[in-house]
Protein backbone atom coordinates (compact mmCIF):
# COMPACT_ATOMS: atom_id res chain seq x y z
CA UNK A 1 0.00 0.00 0.00
CA UNK A 2 2.98 2.61 0.95
CA UNK A 3 4.15 2.11 -2.74
CA UNK A 4 0.68 2.90 -4.38
CA UNK A 5 0.22 5.78 -2.02
CA UNK A 6 4.12 7.41 -2.95
CA UNK A 7 2.90 6.67 -6.74
CA UNK A 8 -0.19 8.40 -6.36
CA UNK A 9 1.57 11.66 -4.63
CA UNK A 10 4.30 12.03 -6.99
CA UNK A 11 2.44 11.00 -10.35
CA UNK A 12 -0.52 12.61 -9.58
CA UNK A 13 1.74 16.14 -8.74
CA UNK A 14 3.33 15.58 -12.06
CA UNK A 15 -0.14 15.14 -13.85
CA UNK A 16 -1.66 17.83 -12.06
CA UNK A 17 0.91 20.03 -11.86
CA UNK A 18 0.12 20.89 -7.95
CA UNK A 19 0.04 18.33 -5.05
CA UNK A 20 -2.79 16.76 -4.45
CA UNK A 21 -5.16 17.35 -1.53
CA UNK A 22 -5.51 14.44 1.41
CA UNK A 23 -8.70 13.42 -0.53
CA UNK A 24 -7.70 12.51 -3.40
CA UNK A 25 -4.63 10.85 -2.53
CA UNK A 26 -7.12 8.44 -0.06
CA UNK A 27 -9.69 8.25 -3.16
CA UNK A 28 -7.10 7.28 -5.78
CA UNK A 29 -4.77 5.07 -3.72
CA UNK A 30 -8.02 3.36 -2.70
CA UNK A 31 -8.84 2.63 -6.36
CA UNK A 32 -5.30 1.33 -7.11
CA UNK A 33 -5.43 -0.78 -4.50
CA UNK A 34 -9.25 -2.17 -5.11
CA UNK A 35 -7.94 -2.65 -8.67
CA UNK A 36 -4.03 -4.50 -7.12
CA UNK A 37 -6.31 -6.66 -5.14
CA UNK A 38 -9.11 -7.46 -7.78
CA UNK A 39 -6.30 -8.62 -10.57
CA UNK A 40 -3.69 -9.94 -7.97
CA UNK A 41 -1.20 -7.61 -9.21
CA UNK A 42 0.06 -4.47 -8.27
CA UNK A 43 1.19 -3.39 -11.28
CA UNK A 44 -2.43 -3.47 -12.81
CA UNK A 45 -3.59 -1.55 -9.98
CA UNK A 46 -0.61 1.17 -10.43
CA UNK A 47 -1.94 1.22 -14.40
CA UNK A 48 -5.09 1.54 -13.64
CA UNK A 49 -4.26 4.48 -11.82
CA UNK A 50 -2.35 6.15 -14.39
CA UNK A 51 -5.14 5.95 -16.56
CA UNK A 52 -7.20 7.99 -14.23
CA UNK A 53 -4.94 10.41 -13.81
CA UNK A 54 -4.34 10.89 -17.63
CA UNK A 55 -7.95 10.81 -18.48
CA UNK A 56 -8.78 13.46 -15.45
CA UNK A 57 -9.71 17.05 -16.57
CA UNK A 58 -6.87 18.02 -13.82
CA UNK A 59 -4.53 16.77 -16.49
CA UNK A 60 -6.34 17.27 -19.78
CA UNK A 61 -7.00 20.98 -19.34
CA UNK A 62 -4.99 23.90 -17.91
CA UNK A 63 -6.86 25.37 -14.81
CA UNK A 64 -6.62 28.85 -13.75
CA UNK A 65 -9.38 29.85 -11.46
CA UNK A 66 -7.06 31.54 -9.04
CA UNK A 67 -7.74 32.81 -5.67
CA UNK A 68 -8.61 36.05 -3.76
CA UNK A 69 -6.16 39.06 -3.86
CA UNK A 70 -4.82 39.73 -0.25
CA UNK A 71 -4.10 43.56 -0.99
CA UNK A 72 -7.76 43.53 -2.88
CA UNK A 73 -10.27 40.89 -2.08
CA UNK A 74 -12.31 42.32 -5.14
CA UNK A 75 -9.80 40.77 -7.69
CA UNK A 76 -8.52 36.77 -8.24
CA UNK A 77 -4.53 36.32 -8.58
CA UNK A 78 -2.74 33.29 -9.77
CA UNK A 79 -1.86 30.85 -7.45
CA UNK A 80 1.60 30.15 -6.91
CA UNK A 81 0.99 26.58 -8.87
CA UNK A 82 -0.71 28.27 -11.53
CA UNK A 83 2.02 30.34 -12.13
CA UNK A 84 4.30 27.90 -12.41
CA UNK A 85 2.19 26.22 -15.09
CA UNK A 86 1.45 29.13 -16.61
CA UNK A 87 5.16 30.51 -16.91
CA UNK A 88 6.32 26.66 -17.64
CA UNK A 89 4.03 26.20 -20.52
CA UNK A 90 4.57 29.84 -21.89
CA UNK A 91 8.51 29.49 -21.91
CA UNK A 92 8.82 25.55 -22.17
CA UNK A 93 5.83 24.07 -23.68
CA UNK A 94 5.70 21.52 -20.54
CA UNK A 95 4.49 21.20 -17.35
CA UNK A 96 6.44 22.26 -14.51
CA UNK A 97 9.31 21.16 -13.78
CA UNK A 98 11.21 20.41 -10.27
CA UNK A 99 12.53 24.12 -9.80
CA UNK A 100 9.41 25.61 -10.61
CA UNK A 101 7.45 23.38 -8.42
CA UNK A 102 9.59 24.04 -5.35
CA UNK A 103 9.58 27.72 -6.47
CA UNK A 104 5.65 27.19 -6.15
CA UNK A 105 5.87 25.43 -3.03
CA UNK A 106 7.63 27.84 -0.83
CA UNK A 107 5.43 30.66 -2.03
CA UNK A 108 8.39 32.76 -4.18
CA UNK A 109 5.61 32.89 -7.50
CA UNK A 110 3.29 35.17 -5.78
CA UNK A 111 5.30 38.31 -5.94
CA UNK A 112 6.67 39.96 -8.88
CA UNK A 113 10.14 39.62 -8.33
CA UNK A 114 10.05 35.60 -7.45
CA UNK A 115 8.10 35.13 -11.24
CA UNK A 116 10.91 37.47 -12.84
CA UNK A 117 13.36 35.22 -11.32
Amino acid sequence: MACITSFVTTFGQRAFRRPLTTDEITRYSAVAAQAAKDTNDVWQGLEAIASAFLQSPHFLYLTEVGAPDPQNTARYRYTAYEMASRLSYFLTNDTPDDALIAAAASGALLTPAGVEA
